[in-house]
């Protein structure tokens, strides 16, 4: 899944401009970490997936959200306009993020928050209320990542399952090219948008789904910092998912290649987890069936 989904972020987010976003910002010793609040209302905090993907990749999740919440879209250290001196794996682990989350309630003066993660966003998002559970009202995990490190190598096979032999064959070789430093960009680019194509149910949405994740950007620095940390502590919330008290809500695509057996795995070791699969949608289901995805999501948060 790393080498798949670092290749997906970097062709793809790297090839457009991010969009302009007015954001607040919270002053730390080694960083300055940028949100956004919209809304009123129940609070809401959304985290974005990679590791290492810009809140702006949410965009749309964010504005529907904030009209009936007050909603908070927030760039973890290291994406987005959030920076942080130095950047290695003293500021980028999972013990670090769970302080930003807290330095962020903190200044907006929310005792309670109900966290809406999606992919490596919702693997944060337990993470982070296994550890809290008296911060966290509510959990919603959208498509998420795996719940422990050795779990990576069957969400990778889950998706180059959906390729044919012909994309299978030009993936081999442009992979090649790439560790030879020989790709060209056209290559690349083909590459990314055979391997998004992966990620959906629709292959005729491609395009579509490109213009609304143009919005974000993706650090490739904090990504693979933060996945040598999950390493290092031998990350598995397995146990932690089982006791997890709040309300929590999987929504996940029928065909999300990602999100499917960490979906499942929810269900088996927690009961109160209320699950929703949506059908004919990949890795984006807010996008891919926005009508179904929003009945379902704006259910569970009344």
């Amino acid at each position: 899944m790393k080498s798949l989904l670092a290749t997906l972020t970097f062709f793809l987010f790297h090839s457009f401009a991010a969009t302009a976003q007015k954001q607040d910002s919270i002053v730390l010793s080694n960083a300055v970490l940028y949100y956004s609040v919209h809304g009123n209302g129940q609070p809401i905090l959304l985290l974005s997936g990679g590791p290492g993907l810009s809140s702006d990749n949410l965009f749309e999740l964010f504005e529907q959200v904030s009209k009936r919440y007050k909603c908070i879209l927030f760039d973890q250290r290291g994406t987005g306009k959030s920076h942080t001196e130095p950047l290695d794996s003293s500021t980028i682990n999972l013990n670090q993020s769970f302080n930003d989350i807290n330095s962020l309630l903190e200044k907006l003066k929310i005792s309670k928050v109900t966290i809406i993660g999606h992919s490596w966003g919702a693997m944060l998002g337990m993470s982070y209320a296994i550890k809290y559970p008296d911060r966290v009202s509510k959990l919603v995990s959208v498509g998420s990542g795996p719940l422990g490190m050795s779990d990576y190598h069957i969400i990778e096979e889950d998706i180059m399952s959906k390729a044919s032999k012909e994309e299978r064959n030009f993936m081999d070789q442009a992979q090649d090219s790439m560790a030879h430093h020989t790709a060209s960009r056209e290559l690349m680019r083909s590459y990314s948008r055979i391997l998004l194509r992966l990620f959906l149910y629709d292959s005729r949405k491609l395009d579509s789904i490109v213009e609304f994740l143009k919005k974000g950007s993706q650090n490739d620095a904090m990504q693979g910092l933060m996945l040598q940390d999950l390493a290092k502590i031998k990350y598995d919330i397995k146990p932690g998912v089982a006791k997890l008290q709040m309300p929590l809500l999987a929504l996940c695509g029928r065909q999300d290649p990602v999100g499917i057996f960490p979906t499942i795995m929810m269900s088996q070791l927690n009961k109160k987890v209320k699950t929703v699969w949506i059908e004919r949608s990949g890795h984006f289901p807010w996008l891919e069936q926005s009508d179904t995805f929003y009945s379902a999501l704006f259910d569970f948060l009344k």
